[in-house]
């Protein structure tokens, strides 16, 4: 699902196909915010057992990302809620 949005140089994606994510690129970005205990295979689990994931990207490359998890009735959490600090550090 793609929503439109104020600025046309990021877009969004709510619940993407997960299995075009680039889960190693991905770990990258943890990596990046010195979150360094994930595993590629792990993570791409974890986001296929979410309630919500949600992808932004800047030319066609993801900057930030994260998940919702819950019951699906009363509770829910935000989790693993990552902005790359190279684009957060220009904003």
């Amino acid at each position: 699902m793609n929503i439109p949005q104020e600025n046309p140089a990021y877009t969004y994606q709510i619940n993407p196909d997960l299995t075009l994510i680039d889960w190693d690129y991905i770990i990258s970005l943890f990596f990046k915010i010195e979150w360094k205990h994930r595993k590629a295979e792990e993570i791409a689990a974890a986001f296929k057992n979410s309630t919500t994931t949600l992808f932004i990207f800047k030319d066609e490359k993801v900057i930030a990302f994260g998940r919702v998890v819950g019951d699906g009735r009363y509770y829910a959490m935000l989790a693993d809620i990552v902005v790359d600090p190279i684009i957060r550090d220009r904003a």
